[in-house]
């Protein structure tokens, strides 16, 4: 079984890169820088199958990689994160958008299977527990066009989840930030969140493919909720981290996920937070 990762270099790009590879799965991935390079000596990317110089707004350079590799599964891992602001709106819209849908179209006409990952952000939080088919009510233009892009047809299976983890070229996301600060900080007691670590995501992809259980449509993935206040302290002692923690009850936000149709149709059990969060502990930063 073939599997092609776009945005090998990405949170969870490169954790599907090293594990969907370790797991015996023949693994190639792209990046958009044009030569070999390694993050601090930890991460040896020339390890792995990449693709160099493959650049989301150039089709044709993605689809001469594709019929390179000729895979059986597509993995679209490039997106445009909500931690980047809103200053280019075009791009957000292309690759968030648009691009899914050109993979599509292009998967379709080669046989291959493609899993999208869409984001809780296309709800509100005003309610949480939100099931596939609640409407979408995201407030701003990132949740909006997440939603645009998502696909749901016989070969396109897109994967609405949270998720947190390591990453290799900069620190947006909450698990990096958190670790890079000092002092003290807010900790979000009315924000919940149901997302999973990568390290799990990963986990799941790999059982989709190797158990070849894909099935096409959107689904929810998530975990138990929780919240961002008693998350950070689980990662806060896992890390052994000196960061002081103080509850904030002002902001509230629940956008927590009802993914009992994909534990239902994938045969999925959820791990307890603690379990993944001591799995990504344990591996932290180790790229082999």
């Amino acid at each position: 079984m073939k599997v092609l990762i776009f945005g090998a270099d990405g949170m969870l790009g490169h954790r599907l890169l090293i594990d969907l590879h370790n797991s015996g799965l023949e693994t190639a991935g792209t990046v958009r820088k044009d030569g070999a390079y390694s993050y601090n000596g930890k991460f040896d990317i020339e390890k792995y199958q990449i693709f160099y110089g493959i650049d989301a707004t150039d089709l044709d350079s993605m689809e001469r990689c594709i019929s390179n590799f000729k895979p059986d599964y597509i993995v679209n891992c490039i997106g445009y994160i909500k931690q980047r602001g809103f200053n280019d709106i075009a791009t957000m819209i292309y690759l968030n958008s648009e691009l899914p849908h050109h993979l599509s179209k292009i998967c379709q006409d080669r046989n291959i299977r493609l899993l999208l990952i869409s984001t809780d952000c296309v709800f509100s939080g005003d309610k949480g527990n939100y099931k596939e088919d609640d409407a979408m009510d995201a407030r701003d233009i990132y949740g909006i066009s997440k939603y645009i892009g998502e696909v749901g047809n016989s070969n396109v299976l897109t994967l609405r989840t949270s998720i947190i983890g390591h990453e290799i070229f900069s620190s947006d996301s909450l698990l990096e930030w958190f670790l890079k600060q000092n002092g003290s900080i807010k900790g979000f007691k009315r924000a919940i969140f149901s997302g999973m670590t990568t390290n799990e995501m990963a986990e799941i992809i790999y059982n989709i493919i190797h158990n070849n259980s894909f099935r096409g449509g959107v689904y929810h993935v998530s975990s138990s909720p929780i919240s961002k206040y008693d998350l950070l302290n689980k990662i806060k002692i896992l890390y052994k981290t000196s960061t002081e923690i103080h509850g904030d009850y002002d902001f509230k936000c629940d956008r927590s996920l009802n993914s009992d149709r994909f534990r239902k149709d994938f045969d999925y059990k959820a791990k307890s937070w603690d379990d993944m969060l001591t799995q990504m502990a344990e591996k932290g930063e180790k790229y082999e």
